[in-house]
């Protein structure tokens, strides 16, 4: 992995500074990276010569080695399960992003509707994520 040959693998938030990151502006937090593990907590302002807003502009400057980079793991999955990209400091966890799925409070959706949704839940699920989802303006959630 070109990224972290001229300074190592980090085995620490800390030590993302010493190296090429590349920026994701929908990020919680585009200023500092936060990362936890267990009570322990820690956040490494990264710089480097890329910041976008589109995953999939940012995944092949992060194939070519061009710099570290933190990207939700629905664009990520294939590339780290096909080993072209790595996941660095697995003990460490960053905070989770959240998807809003909206929709009518009442009434019946187009089958079109339910379609999306129940694939959205199966492609987001498959990283972990909860597979509860629902209308948001009438308050409960419908499992799936």
């Amino acid at each position: 992995m070109p990224a972290v040959d001229k300074h190592g693998r980090p085995k620490h938030p800390l030590h993302l500074t010493e190296h090429r990151c590349l920026g994701y502006s929908y990020t919680m937090n585009t200023v500092v990276w936060r990362f936890t593990k267990g009570r322990k907590s820690a956040g490494a302002r990264p710089s480097g010569p890329l910041r976008v807003n589109n995953g999939d502009a940012m995944m092949p400057a992060l194939i070519a080695g061009t710099g570290l980079g933190i990207l939700p793991e629905i664009f990520l999955r294939e590339a780290i399960e096909s080993n072209r990209l790595e996941r660095l400091l697995p003990d460490w966890s960053i905070p989770l992003g959240a998807v809003y799925w909206v929709t009518p409070p009442e009434g019946p959706l187009p089958k079109r509707v339910e379609v999306l949704g129940d694939y959205l839940v199966e492609k987001l699920a498959r990283g972990g994520v909860a597979k509860n989802h629902g209308r948001a303006a009438s308050g409960k959630a419908t499992n799936r």
